[in-house]
């Protein structure tokens, strides 16, 4: 038979059953003639439908055994064994949903982290502790208190849940980061390859990524260093010599600075505009760091499409869901380049329609891909349709 096995950049994939059927068919004429009748109605062409059976499913067994010694390509159960040979564990408490909000009120007050806000339905707590500044307003980053794709959708965060003299109002211009009750294949295996260099860290910098990204409510994490005797600039960011930079979306502040204090190295110095601290209780201690809190940044796709022959009457809402399921289960992260080829795979198999396009935008211009900075992270906004024909 004709090799039913091969290796691909997707992991160990086989024929299909099509490709097997011809398979046994080639052997049997090989066997006993090339003239032989091997339509389905005979007996040699029903033992090659039960053959052709037979093995489909125990090629499919052996494919999915071969993938899941793999975390590219395990699932379920098999990917949580893959994972664990490199010290990473599924969250099986699930992730928060997080929300970027503006708060304001008199210059000054002070709001420490924990405190409690609502959008009618839920609360949030804030992640850091600040301090309203001459301005008069400071954005603050706000995570539920509980599991789930919970909604925040834009200006709903409004209602002041714990009371502190000098702070006036709380608003959210963007809806949130959705949260889901337990981190899903894709999101556990993009944890896991975002940070696959930092596995069994050699450097100060890979050592505090891997660890931080572990943290029961960071959703995502990004890592700089300047290993130079000069400031240097990325982006927008300033990096003073020989300095460590963490921009980090969700987790406890107190949980990030103690996997700092057994990471970093004390010469090593730090950057960001959130001030972090931990106590050590047993050098009776308190180690003071700073990190950043990433900038969400609106981001609206536009899908251009005609109709056909199977297009329904609802076919933008259909095009709709299936693109918000997937960046739900395809969370933006800090710093990514988002990509309209990469969301396009989505509705790869969708044939309700003609695609003839999709573009990403921050902003009124639609691109085929945009770079989100080091200290900016994606939150889907909008999807809007163009009909052409």
């Amino acid at each position: 038979m004709n090799n039913l096995f091969s290796v691909t950049s997707d992991g160990v994939i086989t024929v299909d059953t099509s490709g097997i059927k011809e398979s046994f068919q080639e052997a049997y004429k090989g066997a006993l003639g090339s003239d032989l009748n091997l339509e389905d109605s005979t007996v040699q062409g029903q033992l090659i439908l039960n053959d052709t059976e037979n093995l489909t499913l125990v090629m499919n067994e052996v494919v999915t055994m071969a993938n899941s010694f793999s975390v590219y390509t395990a699932k379920g159960k098999a990917l949580d064994v893959a994972a664990a040979y490199f010290g990473y564990y599924r969250r099986k408490n699930g992730l928060k949903t997080v929300v970027s909000a503006t708060v304001t009120g008199a210059v000054g007050t002070i709001i420490p982290a924990g405190s409690a806000v609502s959008n009618g339905e839920n609360e949030f707590v804030s992640l850091n502790k600040v301090t309203i500044p001459q301005s008069g307003s400071i954005s603050v980053q706000f995570q539920a208190t509980t599991v789930g794709a919970i909604n925040c959708a834009a200006g709903t965060l409004t209602t002041i849940v714990t009371p502190i003299s000098g702070w006036d109002s709380v608003t959210n211009e963007l809806g949130g980061i959705v949260g889901a009750p337990e981190e899903n294949d894709n999101v556990f295996r993009q944890r896991i390859t975002a940070n696959w260099l930092n596995i069994r860290a050699k450097t100060i910098l890979g050592a505090l990524i891997d660890n931080v990204a572990q943290l029961a409510d960071v959703v995502s994490v990004l890592g700089r260093e300047n290993y130079t005797d000069e400031s240097i600039m990325i982006d927008d960011e300033t990096l003073s010599p020989h300095s460590v930079y963490l921009c980090v979306l969700g987790g406890v502040d107190a949980d990030i600075a103690e996997i700092m204090a057994k990471f970093k190295t004390v010469g090593a110095g730090v950057n960001g505009d959130t001030d972090i601290s931990y106590y050590d209780e047993v050098a009776k201690f308190t180690y003071n760091y700073k990190i950043r809190r990433p900038t969400f940044k609106p981001i609206t796709i536009k899908v251009t499409y005609s109709e056909n022959s199977y297009t329904p009457a609802d076919v933008e809402d259909i095009i709709k869901n299936i693109l918000t399921q997937y960046i739900a289960d395809n969370p933006f992260q800090i710093g990514q380049v988002i990509s309209s080829v990469v969301l396009s795979q989505a509705l790869d198999s969708f044939n309700q329609a003609n695609l003839l396009n999709l573009q990403v935008a921050n902003g009124p211009n639609f691109v085929d891909y945009l770079q989100m900075q080091i200290d900016d992270v994606g939150v889907l906004e909008e999807i809007v349709f163009e009909k052409v024909g």
